[in-house]
């Protein structure tokens, strides 16, 4: 669809305002107690939309928070494409984060942009990875609501899987308890949407003290 293509333009042009790079990859294995919470959702397989070439299918979105950062993993139905490889057909994706939990501040998320029904992620985003701007050395950006880089990182491709790290400081330091949604799709066309409805939510335990960035 034609604002779908039109928006990946405009984020383009904002990446070039941003500041510094920030590339890592997933998170290492530690021991011992490194506040480590994670938060899955599933999407059923099969509920693409979208008639323009191949339909990405994402089937589970999770995010783990420790103490340096997030890790975003998302899965699909079908081995992606990177966006690396020139292919037009290649996955393209944003996942957007609520980290002051407030769905009333920061911006409309890309799902609710383009979803094609009248349900809701119920957020409001204040940061955004953006997996349809891979740069000559493999990253891609981390946009704050205004449309600042905040950094950028490398998404790693493992078979069905793209997990990708973010360090606390590319969210302002933010605590990394958040909501989250995603889409994928094609530079043609969004496929699918995770959750379909609402969001995912990642939280500290009772009486955890929290420090969220918007």
């Amino acid at each position: 669809m034609g604002s779908w293509r039109l928006g990946l333009v405009v984020l383009a042009v904002l990446a070039g305002s941003g500041c510094g790079s920030d590339a890592a990859g997933p998170a290492p294995s530690t021991g011992g107690d490194d506040g480590r919470v994670t938060a899955d959702v599933s999407d059923p397989t099969g509920d693409v939309f979208g008639n323009r070439g191949p339909q990405w299918d994402v089937t589970d979105l999770s995010i783990t928070r420790d103490t340096g950062g997030i890790t975003v993993v998302l899965r699909f139905a079908s081995t992606p494409i990177p966006l690396t490889s020139g292919d037009p057909n290649a996955m393209i994706g944003f996942v957007d984060f609520d980290t002051d939990l407030d769905s009333t501040t920061g911006a409309t998320p890309i799902a609710d942009e383009f979803r094609r029904d009248s349900a809701s992620t119920g957020t409001g985003s204040d940061f955004q990875l953006d997996l349809a701007e891979i740069d000559a050395d493999s990253t891609v950006p981390v946009f704050d609501a205004s449309g600042v880089v905040m950094g950028r990182v490398r998404p790693i491709y493992d078979g069905l899987t793209v997990t990708t790290r973010i360090p606390h400081a590319l969210l302002r330091d933010d605590d990394g308890y958040l909501n989250a949604a995603a889409i994928v799709g094609t530079q043609a066309s969004p496929t699918d949407i995770i959750p379909n409805r609402g969001h995912l939510e990642l939280r500290a335990a009772s009486g955890a003290a929290r420090n969220h960035a918007g």
